[in-house]
């Protein structure tokens, strides 16, 4: 709340566009609900080396996983050990509801496996066909990890969401 007041208070006193105040003003209301959410988590994981903190992550986030179609059916301790290679390679992003992951026809990033929220995907071009909704446990932007460049297709992804994110990574 402290936080919020001074942030107000400064782009208050630069004459900042209201517009534009309330874009920054909601987004860090966002940014603080999200990191109060995992502030405990956060915290644990920093006090801890960086192998520990893979295994807890991995540990923490197998039930996610084990909803992915392609990992059903895995004993719960495979779903384990696949996520701590995952995390290794992986790192959180959080997403302001809206915002935009992957413009339609741009390249896509990389991988990325929803944690928590709701990514819509949708063609602009399409204005027929009703966006597609993903949540916990669901990915996309797979195919960018087989070569770089490899562009997004012909959708728009947006968001309101927790993902970790994987790059392609020339060997």
């Amino acid at each position: 709340v402290e936080l919020l007041r001074g942030v107000r208070a400064f782009v208050r006193s630069k004459d900042v566009p209201p517009a534009l105040e309330s874009k920054i003003l909601k987004w860090m209301d966002f940014d603080l609900t999200v990191h109060d959410q995992f502030r405990d988590q956060k915290n644990t994981l920093a006090a801890v080396p960086h192998g520990l903190q893979v295994q807890l992550l991995a540990s923490l986030q197998a039930p996610c996983l084990e909803e992915v179609p392609i990992l059903r059916g895995l004993e719960h301790g495979s779903v384990v050990v696949f996520c701590q290679e995952l995390f290794k390679a992986m790192v959180p992003r959080t997403y302001f509801p809206s915002s935009l992951i992957i413009e339609e026809g741009n390249e896509a990033e990389g991988l990325y496996l929803i944690i928590q929220g709701d990514v819509s995907v949708s063609a602009a071009t399409a204005t027929d066909k009703p966006p597609i909704l993903l949540s916990r446990g669901d990915f996309f932007g797979e195919f960018s990890l087989m070569a770089p460049h490899y562009p997004a297709g012909d959708d728009g992804t947006t968001c309101d969401a927790n993902v970790y994110a994987m790059s392609y990574v020339a060997a």
